[in-house]
């Protein structure tokens, strides 16, 4: 038995992503918490946009592909060259988020410094964030990509 997800609006199934998860800072941890109290996470259709997603059970053996929708720019040269981020120094204000697919699952990570990004295969998608004085950007890219960013600074 497959578990599935459905759009009641457009009917596609197995189109469906999560729209947003909430990140709080645990103060007395001192580490952050993902969606801490399970309430935050929306499923919403891939396809038509729409919130009215629910989960079907079904008798279907079809092989559902896990893929991670990031919607951050792309530009990343300046973000590499300027922000610091890919110093070895912790990034305690604005941590990498690292999307580490298992099967049918996401697990989302939090990731402090550059340093940590090496654990991770080159493919794996990763958003950072470059906090500015009167805005934040959100950017998204490859462990490979940050890799060779380090690389081209490095001079190698």
């Amino acid at each position: 038995m497959t578990i599935s997800y459905k759009c009641e609006d457009c009917g596609d199934v197995d189109s469906v992503y999560v729209a947003c998860v909430r990140i709080d800072w645990n103060a007395h941890e001192q580490d952050w918490d993902i969606d801490p109290n399970d309430k935050a996470s929306n499923l919403r259709c891939g396809d038509c946009r729409s919130w009215n997603v629910f989960l079907v059970e079904g008798e279907e053996e079809e092989t559902m592909e896990t893929k991670v929708i990031t919607h951050g720019r792309k530009d990343t040269d300046a973000y590499f060259r300027q922000s610091g981020v890919l110093s070895y120094e912790a990034l305690t204000h604005t941590p990498f988020l690292v999307f580490v697919i298992d099967g049918g699952t996401v697990d989302v990570r939090i990731v402090g410094s550059a340093e940590g990004l090496v654990e991770y295969p080159p493919d794996t998608q990763v958003m950072g964030q470059w906090k500015g004085q009167y805005r934040s950007d959100f950017f998204q890219f490859t462990v490979d990509d940050a890799l060779k960013a380090i690389a081209d600074a490095r001079g190698e």
